[in-house]
C-alpha cells in the first residue's frame, strides 16, 4: 500500500515537471526573440517543433514501451527532456535552440503515454480518477511554467531559469527510476498486434475529432499572457491569468470521476462546444470576460482530456498496448496541433479577434469526426 502511494506521488511529480517544461518558454518568448534577434512571429516555431517532436515520436515510444516496459520508457523520456532543456539554456543560436526544443518534445513523447501505462498497471480499478489527477498535475506544472517562471526569469534570466528547470527534471527522473516498480515487460515485438492498433479507426476518429480542441487548449495557454498584456493588463496580472488556466485544471481532474458516469464522448463534445464558443468573449475588452474564459477552460479542458484518454484505454483489454494506443491518440493530436500556433501567430498582426475566432472555428469543425465511430460506454 505504501509502495503504491509513493509510486503515485512520484508519477504525479514526474507529470508536473514534464508539463512545466512544456510551458516554461511561454513567459520567455519575448526575451528569446530579443536574445536571438528574431521577429516575434517566429516564436511560433519554438512551440511548433516541440509539438512536432512530441507528436511524431508518440507511436515509436509506445512500441518501445511494449518491449522494455512502461516504467523504463517513462524514465527515458524524463532524462531526454531534462538534457534537452539544459541544452536549450546553453544554445548559442536560435537554430540550435529550436533543435533542443524538438528533442524536448521527443522526450515528452516517451514519458506521457508510458506513464499512463504505469498508472494502469498500479491503479487499473481506479483508472479514470487517476487519469484525472494525472491531467490535473499536468495543469499544475503548466501553471508553474507559465506563472512562476515570470519572476524567475526577471531575477535570473531565461537561460538560468531553464537550467534550474532541467536540473529539477533530471532529479525527478532518478526518483521515478528508484521508486516506481518496473512492471511487466512486453517480451517480443508482435508486429501484427502493433499494426492492428495503429490502424484502429476508432482511435483515429476520436483523436482527430478532438484535435481542434487540443490545438485550442495549447495555443490559448501559450499566448494568453501576451494577449492580456496587449489589452493593458500588467505583466503580473497577465501571467496570473495565463497560469490560472492551468492551475484550475486540478479542479477538473477531481471532477472527472463525476463526469464519467454519463456518456464520456458525448460529454466531451458538449464541453468542447462550450469552451470553443467562450473564446468569442475575448473580443470584449473586459477583465470579467477574460477571467470567465480562464475559469471555463481551466476547469473543463482537463475533464475533456481525461474522458478521452479513459475511453481509448478501455478499448483494449491488453494493458501492454495502452501506451501505444494513448500514444497514437496523442501523436495525431500533437501532429495536427503543432501547425496551429504558426497560423495563430501569423494572424496576430491582423488582430487577436481573428486569431481567437480561428481557434474557436477550428475546434468545432473537427468535432463531427467523433461521430464516425459511436462509443456508447
Amino acid at each position: 500500500m505504501a509502495r503504491s502511494m509513493f509510486s503515485g506521488i512520484t508519477i504525479m511529480a514526474g507529470r508536473l515537471f514534464y508539463s512545466m517544461n512544456w510551458y516554461n518558454v511561454s513567459p520567455a518568448l519575448g526575451d528569446i526573440s530579443s536574445t536571438y534577434h528574431i521577429p516575434f512571429s517566429l516564436t511560433g516555431l519554438i512551440l511548433a517543433v516541440f509539438l512536432l517532436g512530441a507528436g511524431v515520436f508518440q507511436i515509436p515510444a509506445g512500441i518501445i514501451a511494449t518491449k522494455i516496459g512502461s516504467r523504463n520508457t517513462s524514465v527515458l523520456g524524463l532524462v531526454l527532456m531534462s538534457l534537452a532543456v539544459l541544452g536549450s539554456a546553453l544554445s548559442p543560436t536560435f537554430l540550435i535552440f529550436v533543435v533542443m526544443r524538438l528533442i524536448t518534445g521527443i522526450g515528452a513523447a516517451f514519458f506521457f503515454s508510458s506513464a499512463i501505462g504505469v498508472l494502469s498497471d498500479i491503479y487499473y480499478d481506479k483508472l479514470p480518477e487517476m487519469v484525472g489527477l494525472y491531467n490535473g498535475f499536468f495543469s499544475i506544472g503548466a501553471g508553474i511554467g507559465i506563472f512562476a517562471f515570470i519572476p524567475l526569469i526577471d531575477i535570473f534570466g531565461w537561460q538560468n531559469s531553464l537550467l534550474i528547470s532541467g536540473t529539477i527534471t533530471l532529479v525527478s527522473a532518478l526518483a521515478f527510476f528508484i521508486i516506481v516498480p518496473k512492471g511487466e515487460r512486453g517480451g517480443q515485438f508482435d508486429i501484427h498486434k502493433i499494426k492492428s492498433r495503429i490502424l484502429d479507426r476508432r482511435i483515429w476518429y476520436i483523436s482527430l475529432g478532438f484535435s481542434g480542441f487540443w490545438a485550442l487548449n495549447f495555443t490559448l495557454a501559450e499566448y494568453f499572457k501576451t494577449f492580456a498584456e496587449s489589452f493593458g493588463f500588467s505583466g503580473i496580472v497577465a501571467g496570473l491569468m495565463g497560469s490560472a488556466i492551468m492551475f484550475l485544471g486540478i479542479v477538473g481532474g477531481i471532477l472527472t470521476g463525476f463526469f464519467r458516469r454519463g456518456r464520456p464522448i458525448r460529454t466531451s463534445v458538449v464541453l468542447t462546444l462550450v469552451l470553443s464558443m467562450s473564446l468569442l468573449l475575448l473580443m470584449f475588452n473586459s477583465a470579467y470576460t477574460l477571467w470567465t474564459v480562464v475559469a471555463l477552460n481551466g476547469v473543463f479542458a482537463v475533464v475533456i482530456f481525461s474522458l478521452q484518454y479513459t475511453a481509448v484505454i478501455r478499448l483494449d483489454s491488453d494493458r501492454r498496448y495502452i501506451p501505444l494506443n494513448v500514444g497514437l491518440m496523442n501523436s495525431l493530436q500533437l501532429g495536427f496541433g503543432s501547425l496551429v500556433p504558426l497560423v495563430f501567430a501569423f494572424l496576430i498582426p491582423y488582430g487577436y479577434s481573428i486569431s481567437w475566432a480561428f481557434l474557436a472555428l477550428l475546434s468545432i469543425v473537427t468535432l463531427p469526426m467523433v461521430y464516425m465511430f459511436r462509443i456508447r460506454k
